[in-house]
């Protein structure tokens, strides 16, 4: 129905006289928010109004602009009681805050990678000084690897712990006697980026380190 979305859920109104068909009281729209901003814009969409943003995900509302049944009859009366605006469902719908399925499609130990590790990859562009290349693996059993390459002296690892916190990915580098080292890393989870949302300035400037699943 609707290229892009994740999923349609649609309210059908049920009419009492059987020479009347069924007819969509609202439909809700799910889209990760990579492909909405695909088609946010175009002019020749009726999918309706923005009636949450969460998780990585935009939820859009569609009720019917026109009535399908015909006045004075029974069934028009009982469509119209039951008729939401959008507006109505934005100020009613709530979206649960769980990020367990979404992390699960992109992260080890989920119905996609199950126990295998995952591979992020992406670069630190400093104010000052060259360009680092950063790949980080995150393993089933918490552990991560962080890698990072100085043009000129090679590749530095270090080991980490990561851990899901509501919306977000936490992983905290450690020295070598397994204590944290540095301030943690927090990132957005958005489809199958990692989006910065805290880390060490010091280490890894004013833009932190955007991560990408490997393809």
């Amino acid at each position: 129905m609707q290229p892009g979305a994740l999923s349609i859920a649609e309210v059908q109104f049920q009419p009492a006289d059987l020479g009347h068909h069924p007819a969509p009281l609202l439909r809700i729209y799910v889209f990760p928010d990579s492909a909405w901003k695909a088609i946010e814009d175009s002019p020749d969409r009726p999918l309706g109004g923005i009636v949450a943003r969460a998780r990585g995900r935009t939820y859009l509302a569609e009720s019917p602009s026109e009535h399908p049944y015909p006045a004075a009859s029974e069934d028009a009366r009982a469509f119209d009681a039951m008729h939401l605006a959008v507006s109505d469902v934005k100020r009613w719908l709530s979206v649960a805050d769980a990020a367990s399925d979404l992390a699960s499609e992109f992260l080890p130990g989920g119905v996609t990678f199950g126990p295998a590790p995952v591979l992020y990859i992406g670069r630190i562009r400093a104010a000052t000084g060259p360009q680092r290349e950063v790949k980080v693996i995150f393993r089933a059993d918490s552990s991560a690897l962080f890698s990072t390459a100085f043009p000129g002296r090679g590749v530095v690892n270090e080991r980490g712990r990561w851990g899901l916190q509501g919306v977000y990915l936490r992983m905290q580098l450690l020295d070598e006697t397994g204590q944290p080292a540095k301030d943690p890393f927090v990132w957005a989870i958005l489809d199958s980026s990692l989006t910065p949302v805290a880390w060490d300035r010091v280490h890894y400037g004013s833009l932190g380190v955007p991560l990408s699943l490997r393809p």
